[in-house]
């Protein structure tokens, strides 16, 4: 995976950041209110993928998936992730708690965030998560046959309890052999 440089880029006015974050927004190749929600199957990798690239090293932590409220970084531990409200969000907003977290002293429209924000779009893009369908990872569950499934654990208790009837049989034969034992020494 290739460095990502966080040079600054000279920027003196608030035209010059609307701007970088035009030129940022465009990296994603269609509106913003076309960008899909991050299926749940990808979020994960794409996270941990994504604090790779910009951290260059991996993120150790747990990553919790919600369906509302910001995207937001809590140390090295977690990193919790609302996926309902799409790409374009997720990374925004992951890019402003990285950019902190690498940058601290910066302010959080710096233009280091804006290049740290399209180096994860081009990432996003560029692995194709934005034409992936919701679910689409997941593997189409087999279907079952309820009632060989029953049969089949009737079978397997109905072979227990045989087997636990031999073994008691087995055990009422040693103790009959042991009473006949003590009955015939008792005797003498």
């Amino acid at each position: 995976m290739e460095t990502v440089s966080t040079e600054t880029v000279p920027v003196r006015r608030e035209r010059d950041m609307e701007r970088v974050y035009r030129q940022v927004n465009d990296a994603w190749g269609m509106p913003r209110r076309e960008i899909p929600a991050v299926p749940d199957g990808i979020a994960r990798r794409a996270v941990h993928v994504l604090y790779r690239l910009i951290m260059e090293q991996s993120f150790e932590g747990e990553i919790v998936l919600k369906h509302r409220g910001r995207s937001w970084v809590h140390g090295p531990l977690e990193i919790v992730v609302n996926t309902r409200r799409g790409w374009w969000l997720m990374v925004h907003d992951l890019a402003h708690q990285l950019h902190q977290i690498k940058n601290p002293g910066l302010r959080p429209h710096d233009p280091k965030q804006a290049l740290i924000e399209r180096a994860m779009i081009e990432e996003v893009v560029m692995r194709g998560w934005l034409s992936e369908a919701p679910g689409s990872r997941r593997e189409a569950k087999p279907v079952r046959d309820i009632k060989r499934e029953r049969y089949a654990r009737v079978l397997a208790r109905l072979a227990a309890w045989q087997k636990k009837k031999r073994r008691a049989e087995t055990a009422i034969r040693k103790l009959k052999r042991q009473a006949r034992y003590y009955d015939r020494t008792a005797e003498r």
